[in-house]
This record gives C-alpha cells, structure tokens and sequence, in this order.
C-alpha cells in the first residue's frame, strides 16, 4: 500500500506540476516538499503546520483535504509504533533536508550579514582616526651641508594631508609628493616639516642643514638686487629662473618674498595685477596692469 508522500508524489506528476512549480505556489522550499513525499515528517515543523501545509497541498492536486489528513494521522500512528518496536527512531535526513527556508531566515540573515558589514567598517574608520599620517622627507638629508642658498625639500605624504613647512602651507601633487624651494641662512638651519590629516593627527619631522657659502657664492653675493614681491587678495604662482636656478611656488594672498637678484633672472606671475614689488627698497609698483600671466626681467 503506497504512502501518503507517495501517494501525493504520484498525483503531482499525473498532475503535470514539477517541484519547483509546487513550492513556488505553496510558498515553501523544495527541500520541504522532498522531506513530505518521502514521509519524513521528522524533519518538518510541528504537526500543526505540517497539517495545515497537506491541506493545501491537497488543494493544489485537487484531492479531499479531510481524507489526506485522515491518512497523515494513521500513518503518523504507524510510524510510531514502528519506532517503538524497534526501539529506536527512524532515521532523519541531514541538517540540510531539516532546513526550511522561509521569508524570515533570508530576512535574518540578510540583517546578520548587514550588522556584520557595519561592524567592519567601524573598526577600520577607528583605524584611521587613531592612525598618524604618512610622512617621507627624501631630501635634504639629515645634518646635510649645502653650498647653495636656495634648497629643495622633496617628500610624500597621504594625499588628503595638509602640509606645512616651517609654517607655511604647501601644496601636494598627485599621489600626495611635494617639492619645494626656500631659501637658507648662512650657518644651521631647522627645517620643520608637518602633516596633517582629515581627522585632525599629526605628525611633525625636523631636519637639519648646515649652509656653507662657497667662495663664488660670497663674491656674487656683494653685487645683488633686493626684489620684494606684495600679494594681493588672492594667491599667487609665480617663477624665478636665471642661468643658475630655476623654482616656482604659489604665495599666499596678502603675503610677502625677498628675492636676491644676483644675475639677469625672469619673474613670471600667474596675475600681474595681484602683485606688486619693490627694487633695493624703492618705491612700490604693480606688476602689470591686467589679471593675467606676465613676466619681467631684473638684473643686479
């Protein structure tokens, strides 16, 4: 005599309903429906919503719902009673089959998953609020003698980094490198160089350089020209070159630089009328009349 789950099993292919169809209908897994055809009522929630899943079950195969219920009942008694005569339980099917996945297990996992990944990013964010920024000084090197009075300060740091150095703010290319020039006293000199990041942690390095005037440098040095350049409202680029040395750097509004003019050198300014300059402490001129890049040539 065939079995409930084989009796459903048979009226479902006469049927012409495969298993994914029947558990997309009845709103349940595929797994649940194996467990039911194969008898292994042990696997499945309690008997109350075994009950209520057979009679829609018995529905869908259009069968009398009273009389599947009938046979589940007697069935259950016979399986019992089997398991007792063999003193021991039918065996169930693994922790897979057990499984039923319902609208409220994918739910629960989905917010587990979720919990798990807003976990995650708090620990990295603590990370890098704690975390110092990067800071690599290339050149000068440290307790280094120049001969030069200008001196190029090379370096990377973390790209959303400020940097400063000796106080003044200095602007970062790509991939967070900086070079820039300034200008030495004779004897030691400490150069302080300072980045800071988005949350506020800094992190500060010194170098020190000794410059030492060669005896060339000395003889240049008694024929200058003392060039003081004024900004304006806004920043300014600008660019020194002569046959000597060439740098560019953007000044601050409303700051000041002292040039030594040595030889025949070319100032450009990105904005001619934001700058003004004076020669050997001379009277106060603009740089050029209109807001556009301009350059003049100053000799010693």
């Amino acid at each position: 005599m065939a079995t409930l789950g084989e009796t459903l099993k048979e009226e479902r292919e006469k049927a012409g309903i495969n298993l994914e169809r029947a558990a997309d209908v009845l709103k349940v897994s595929k797994e649940y429906l194996v467990n039911v055809e194969r008898d292994y009522y042990e696997a499945l929630p309690p008997d109350v919503y075994i009950q209520g899943f057979l009679k829609n079950y018995a529905r869908l195969l259009e069968l009398d719902e009273n009389e599947v219920l009938k046979v589940y009942q007697r069935q259950k008694v016979i399986t019992k009673q089997k398991i007792e005569a063999k003193g021991g339980k039918k065996k169930q099917p693994g922790f897979i089959s057990k499984l039923v996945i319902t609208p409220q297990l994918i739910f629960g996992g989905i917010l587990i998953l979720s919990l798990v990944a807003i976990i995650i990013y708090f620990f990295r964010a603590a990370g890098n609020f704690s975390k110092l920024p990067y800071l690599e000084i290339e050149r000068p090197l440290e307790n280094e003698t120049v001969n030069a009075e200008r001196l190029t300060i090379r370096g990377k740091t973390d790209q959303e980094s400020k940097l400063e150095i000796n106080g003044q703010e200095v602007n970062l290319e790509q991939a967070g490198i900086f070079a820039t020039e300034i200008t030495l006293m004779e004897g030691i000199n400490e150069i302080e160089i300072k980045a800071e990041n988005k949350f506020d942690k800094t992190i500060s390095k010194k170098v020190v350089v000794n410059y030492e005037p060669d005896q060339e440098s000395e003889a240049v040095a008694q024929n200058i020209k003392i060039i003081k350049l004024k900004i304006e409202g806004a920043p300014v680029w600008i660019e020194v070159k002569n046959a000597t040395e060439s740098f560019s750097e953007t000044l601050a509004a409303y700051s000041e630089k002292d040039l030594e003019i040595k030889e025949e050198t070319v100032i450009t300014v990105s904005k001619a009328n934001g700058v003004y300059f004076v020669e050997d402490y001379g009277n106060l001129e603009i740089f050029g009349e209109t807001a556009v890049r301009a350059e003049r040539i100053f000799k010693p």
